[in-house]
Parts: C-alpha cells; structure tokens; sequence
C-alpha cells in the first residue's frame, strides 16, 4: 500500500506544479479517496501542505525560464 500511496504522491506533485487543477481534484485523480487523507499523507511525507508545494514550485518554474530567458539574452 505505501508503494501505491508513493505513486499517487508523485502524480499529486506533478499536477500541483504543472496545472491550476484544485487541490481536491489532484487528489481524486492522483487516487486518494479523501481529500482530508491525502492533505495528511501530503503533509507528513513532505513537510508543508498541497498549497505550499504548488507555490514554492509555481515559483522555481519561474524563476528557471526567467533565467533561462535572461542568458539567451545574453547570448544574443
């Protein structure tokens, strides 16, 4: 069951950092039958909530294309 309930977590984070999906929908498509279940889980093998990976993660995504931009820039 934990190999199955890592599976769902790595699909959770993915939906977190790639979409604007809510939470409660990440985790009935990522397989949790509970939202309360998968905010625990979450919480307890990451340590912060659903919001504040989606949120430090929004940002590392920006932060990499902005400089990324910034080198081609540079190149050119």
């Amino acid at each position: 069951m934990q190999h199955i309930n890592n599976l769902r977590l790595q699909r959770a984070k993915e939906l977190l950092a790639y979409t604007d999906m809510s939470v409660t929908e990440i985790s009935g498509k990522a397989g949790f039958q509970s939202i309360h279940y998968f905010s625990r889980y979450f919480k307890a093998r990451e340590n912060m909530s659903p919001l504040e990976y989606r949120h430090r993660n929004k940002e590392c995504i920006y932060v990499t294309i902005e400089d990324r931009y910034k080198d081609e820039c540079h190149i050119v």
